[in-house]
């Protein structure tokens, strides 16, 4: 009994069959179970869980990294802007300056 006991301490079981066992006068004689270990299957599941965890901080990671090149893909445009700006003023003051 303790080594049956042991052995369901072991085993994760997915599915159980049951086969009765009948002698030839067709009279119950016993019962055949058999089980299947899904250990490995467990293994791969708490695997994949782990990789889906380490997707989602890296997902999390490159959101944060769009927003912060957004941000500065703004800032460049700004500069951009302003560049212009002070290329145009500094042209109508060049054409004020020739004028006057």
């Amino acid at each position: 009994i303790a080594t049956l006991n042991s052995l369901w301490r072991c085993l994760i079981f997915i599915d159980k069959f049951r086969s009765l066992i009948k002698d030839s006068a067709g009279k119950l004689v016993g019962y055949l179970y058999a089980f299947r270990d899904i250990s490995p299957l467990k293994k791969v599941v708490g695997d994949l869980e782990i990789s889906r965890a380490k997707l989602a901080e890296r997902n999390a990671e490159l959101d944060l990294a769009i927003e912060e090149l957004k941000m500065t893909q703004g800032q460049l445009l700004q500069a951009q802007k302003m560049e212009s700006l002070g290329t145009l003023a500094g042209e109508v003051l060049r054409m004020i300056l020739i004028i006057s």
